[in-house]
């Protein structure tokens, strides 16, 4: 049996860029909710009563975007989860001294 090698470049570029346009705006959420509550759009009273739904939708939303193993799963929800909190902290000392 002769095996031979045939790269696919299309579908490995096509998969980076998919895979580089979605953890883009997947790391952007926090940005963007940071802006949402600045703008009133959202309380801050309320992100923190429902951050258990809010951690759940993330968690689902990392599920979709990444790839198949489990690990690169909870690697992303862990980044996204820290990243989120940060925007809490951050949005609340800044509410808390403006």
């Amino acid at each position: 049996i002769l095996l031979e090698l045939q790269p696919k470049i299309y579908e490995y570029i096509i998969l980076s860029l998919q895979l580089f346009i979605f953890f883009g705006l997947l790391f952007q959420i926090p940005v963007f909710c940071f802006y949402l509550i600045f703008l009133n759009f959202f309380k801050i009273k309320k992100i923190f009563i429902y951050r258990k739904k809010c951690y759940l939708s993330l968690i689902i939303l990392c599920a979709l975007i990444s790839p198949g193993d489990f690990l690169s799963q909870i690697i992303i929800s862990v980044i996204i989860i820290f990243l989120v909190e940060f925007m809490l902290f951050c949005t609340t000392i800044m509410l808390k001294y403006s």
